[in-house]
């Protein structure tokens, strides 16, 4: 679904070594190149509820270039809040384009995604590991799945999803 929106959009993503990491170097970066014009971490492509190999990594990439146009869209910033309208703005913009397959399961997918893994991050100031995993659980056990510190790791920021799932040594 995203990557037919980012399709429709008209959204270029590029993947690159040096990506924006913060709501501030996004924003720069968009001034400069424009808000379609997208530069994407190349790490944290993996281990995604987009499966797996280079067609997981594809789709990935799409997600965070629409995620990251949505920030821009919206002006809303990396905290939970702003996910939080990133989250429903996608699901609008699912509802708009996808009619005949979107349902309150899809879009509690997108709430797991960038809400749940927002404000994981926001209380352990860790990266979720295995994501399709995490998702899964906060579906069932919101509460449980946030308190549990261990589906996270120590960070490295430098993407515009938030961090990099690189351990610090």
């Amino acid at each position: 679904m995203t990557d037919r929106l980012v399709y429709v959009l008209g959204i270029s993503p590029e993947v690159s070594d040096d990506a924006p990491g913060t709501w501030a170097e996004l924003q720069a970066h968009a001034e400069t190149y424009g808000p379609l014009n997208l530069s994407i971490s190349k790490d944290g492509n993996e281990n995604t509820i987009y499966g797996e190999g280079s067609e997981g990594y594809d789709k990935n990439v799409n997600a965070r270039a629409l995620h990251d146009y949505l920030h821009l869209h919206y002006n809303a910033d990396f905290s939970v809040a702003g996910e939080r309208r990133v989250a429903e703005a996608t699901c609008e913009l699912f509802r708009l384009m996808f009619k005949s397959i979107m349902n309150p399961e899809v879009e509690a997918v997108v709430r797991a995604e960038v809400v749940g893994q927002a404000m994981f991050h926001a209380r352990w100031g860790l990266f979720v590991i295995d994501q399709p995993a995490f998702d899964y659980a906060y579906l069932k056990d919101p509460a449980g799945v946030l308190s549990d510190r261990s589906w996270g790791t120590p960070l490295v920021p430098c993407c515009t999803c938030g961090y990099t799932p690189v351990r610090k040594s």
